[in-house]
């Protein structure tokens, strides 16, 4: 309580604290974090406990999986921490980590969620969207949109068919 008190007080000065987090005792200099079987309840802890956990820089959920929103709110929190967990992206569930999202033959009419998946997924180099309802001139413009992020799909002309990541045909 007198902790908390001190901190909120007083927002430009880091106080060294120890804080619990999954049974494990961290203090301000704690650089990473890695919960092995990582609940919710640990989500909201490390959320709650930003402002004592500044100096993280890695923070490793394993395989616990997150809404958009809880990663959001994490990533809030810790913006410049690498954050480790599951998360789903029209359905498909990836690594934060991963640098491939597979779409295929998913039927998408709003790219809302693959505009957080470019967000979250730091890693994230190629986007694979063949078959997903959108159109060559709308996968075009989303390849433009995202630079670094390759947008793949299946042109169709006729009985020919040709992905755009094809080097010979």
């Amino acid at each position: 309580e007198e902790e908390q008190h001190l901190i909120e007080s007083f927002p430009g000065i880091r106080f060294i604290c120890t804080t619990e987090i999954a049974g494990q005792l961290l203090d301000g200099t704690s650089k990473s974090l890695s919960i092995e079987n990582a609940r919710s309840s640990d989500v909201e802890a490390l959320i709650a406990n930003s402002a004592r956990l500044y100096y993280l820089e890695s923070i490793d959920l394993g395989q616990l999986f997150l809404s958009n929103e809880q990663f959001s709110a994490l990533r809030k929190a810790y913006a410049e921490a690498e954050i480790l967990c599951r998360l789903s992206f029209y359905g498909v569930e990836v690594s934060s980590d991963t640098n491939t999202l597979v779409l295929d033959g998913i039927q998408i009419s709003d790219t809302g969620e693959l505009d957080l998946a470019v967000e979250f997924l730091p890693e994230l180099e190629t986007v694979y969207m063949s078959d997903c309802g959108l159109s060559n001139e709308e996968l075009d413009a989303l390849n433009k949109k995202y630079g670094d992020v390759r947008i793949v799909w299946t042109v169709y002309v006729k009985w020919f068919d040709c992905r755009t990541d094809a080097i010979d045909f």
